[in-house]
Order: structure tokens, then C-alpha cells, then sequence
């Protein structure tokens, strides 16, 4: 038996964006089961009603989107009752709620309004990382430097993402919505699987597969001629997509952890030589690495770093290469050296 109550308490915090992990969980899951359906629409008239009476936050653009959303993850069904004409206090607010209901309640009788589709965009500054927990609670991992865009219709029929920078996603299977993640001209889809994306270097896109299956293809490309990428990745494959050529290459992982492992705090680098170590250092920490001698960025390192300031992660790497380093503000300058 569905608590209503806990249900009804749940929602008003989900519509204030106030529910923690746990209980966005559980809210979920109630929404999830089927035997809560019929029950769940009486409340939504209740809810809305409210929400049309002034009685809560709701009536704001971000609550009534998030009222969607709530709605599209219940399976429609032909109400029992009917809805009676709301009214608001001013006409504005009438006009908007007027023009959701429709998109709201989709029955056999009624053809939806078309409604416009906002894009919501989540980015990330240099030496910042962020969670970002989608509506069919797959889980993406934001790495420093990033952007992630997605509509307000992800997960109505398809789940679209964009993606600049490095991601790491966790995606819930739904065989009836296959998820993407689109790049430039490169698509990335899945059923339900975890995988990499790291699009920060200009010239080229890495997709690394962690679990599932991953179909990466270049939508540039013609059918007809077999021209760019159409390719399935297993777990503990990479894939390394040349953007100008727009050719690929497949390779296995090493170890995924040490591609992985940003997303739990973790700085960590393979065999990776100097040069590449200060681009990751770069990001990571939003500072400038300077070399004074080129000849530097050939040392190479293996190493991993847990949330350490940038100072213990030079001091370490410069024992085993024994170059010196000195910090003005945000840039860094590194001298010496016997990796050569």
C-alpha cells in the first residue's frame, strides 16, 4: 500500500528542489510502481490544483517543469475524474496554466500543445568536478572544465545529452529509450552501461567502456559509401576518434580504474609524459604550467594522487626526475630535471 502522506510529502520538497539523495530515491521509486498508477493521478489533480491556487512554489517556470517531469515517468492513463477549469488569481498566470495542462494530461480525446523545449546547461570550471543526477536517475560524473546540456523532454521518448569536456556516465538501462551522448558530430548510445567520454583535446574524442555495450558512429558519415565510424564497443575497450580525419581506432584499456578514477578525487596518470601530465594538472587544479625547457615534457610519470594540493603532487613527481618548480599566483614554472 502506497503512503500517500510520505508520497505527498516528498513531492513538495522534489517541486522546491529540496529532497536529498536518498529520498529522491525513494520518490522514484514510488513514481516507478505501477500499482501506485491510478493513485498517483488523483494526487496529480490535487497537486496541481494547489499549485493553480497559489498554495505552493510551484507555479514558478522551474516548479511547473518539474511537475512534468514527474508526470512523464507515470504511464497515462484515462482519468476516472474530471478536470475542473483552474484559476488563478491574475490572468498571466491562468494563460500559463492553461497552455501546460494539456502537455501535462495526454488522454485519447486531446491533442497535445506544442510546447517550447528549454535546454538546461551544467558547466564546470577549471579545477572543478560535479554529480549531476538525470530524472531516470542516471548518474553523470563532470570533470573539470565541462558543459553538459540536455532538454526539458530528456527521457520522453528518447534521453539526449550533449556533452563538451569529460564525462563519466552511469546509465539506468530502459530498452524502450536508448540514451546518447552527442559530440560534435559523433554519437554515442547505450541501453544501459557504464563509459568515459573524454572530449577535451581539440583534435580528438576517447570513448572507454567500463561495463555494457557502447555504440559509437559519426553521423557525418555516408551509409552508402562506409565512410566514418560505426562501431561497438565491449567493456574494457577504447575507442580514439580523429576529428579531422574522422577515422577511429580500438584499442583494450590497461586499467579503466586509472581512466575512472577523477571521478572519485582521484588524479591519476599511466606512463603519461610530462607534457600531457601538465594539461591534466592544468584542469584539475585551474592553473598555468610553464616549461622553461622543452626538452621536460618528455619525462614520463605513473602515479596516483588523492586529493592532494598541487604543491604534494609536484614535490612527489620531482623526486623521481628531479626537476624544481616555483609558484607565482596561478602560474607555475618548471626548471631542471635529469629525466634525459
Amino acid at each position: 500500500m502506497m503512503n500517500k502522506q510520505r508520497l505527498d510529502e516528498l513531492y513538495n520538497r522534489y517541486i522546491t528542489d529540496r529532497l536529498s539523495e536518498a529520498e529522491l530515491t525513494d520518490f522514484y521509486r514510488m513514481l516507478d510502481d505501477p500499482a501506485n498508477e491510478r493513485e498517483l493521478h488523483r494526487l496529480f489533480e490535487q497537486w496541481w490544483e494547489t499549485a493553480a491556487d497559489g498554495q505552493t512554489a510551484s507555479t514558478d517556470a522551474e516548479g511547473q517543469r518539474r511537475i512534468q517531469q514527474v508526470m512523464n515517468r507515470v504511464k497515462p492513463v484515462r482519468p476516472s475524474f474530471r478536470l475542473r477549469r483552474l484559476w488563478f488569481g491574475a490572468a498571466a498566470a491562468c494563460a500559463v496554466c492553461l497552455a501546460i495542462l494539456p502537455l501535462l494530461w495526454k488522454t485519447a480525446d486531446t491533442t497535445p500543445a506544442e510546447a517550447q523545449v528549454n535546454t538546461h546547461e551544467i558547466t564546470t570550471a577549471l579545477g572543478q568536478r560535479k554529480t549531476v543526477h538525470l530524472p531516470d536517475r542516471s548518474v553523470i560524473h563532470l570533470n573539470a572544465g565541462s558543459r553538459l546540456q540536455y532538454t526539458d523532454d530528456y527521457s520522453v521518448g528518447s534521453r539526449d545529452v550533449k556533452i563538451d569536456g569529460e564525462a563519466f556516465f552511469e546509465v539506468v538501462p530502459d530498452t524502450a529509450r536508448p540514451f546518447t551522448v552527442r559530440h560534435g558530430q559523433l554519437c554515442i548510445t547505450v541501453l544501459g552501461t557504464a563509459f568515459n567520454v573524454n572530449a577535451v583535446a581539440e583534435a580528438s574524442i576517447t570513448v572507454s567502456v567500463s561495463s555494457g555495450l557502447v555504440e559509437v558512429r559519426d553521423d557525418a558519415g555516408s551509409p552508402s559509401t562506409h565512410d566514418g565510424v560505426n562501431t561497438r564497443l565491449a567493456p574494457g575497450q577504447q575507442l580514439a576518434y580523429d576529428k579531422t580525419t574522422r577515422r577511429a581506432t580500438v584499442s583494450q584499456i590497461q586499467d579503466i580504474k586509472v581512466l575512472t578514477a577523477w571521478k572519485n578525487g582521484v588524479l591519476a596518470m599511466q606512463d603519461l609524459p610530462f607534457a600531457d601530465v601538465a594539461d591534466l594538472l592544468q584542469r584539475w587544479y585551474g592553473v598555468d604550467i610553464i616549461f622553461n625547457e622543452a626538452i621536460l615534457k618528455t619525462c614520463r610519470f605513473t602515479g596516483e594522487f588523492d586529493n592532494l594540493p598541487i604543491n604534494k603532487v609536484l614535490d612527489l613527481l620531482a623526486k623521481s626526475s628531479g626537476f624544481t618548480y616555483r609558484i607565482t599566483e596561478k602560474t607555475i614554472y618548471i626548471d631542471g630535471g635529469n629525466c634525459y
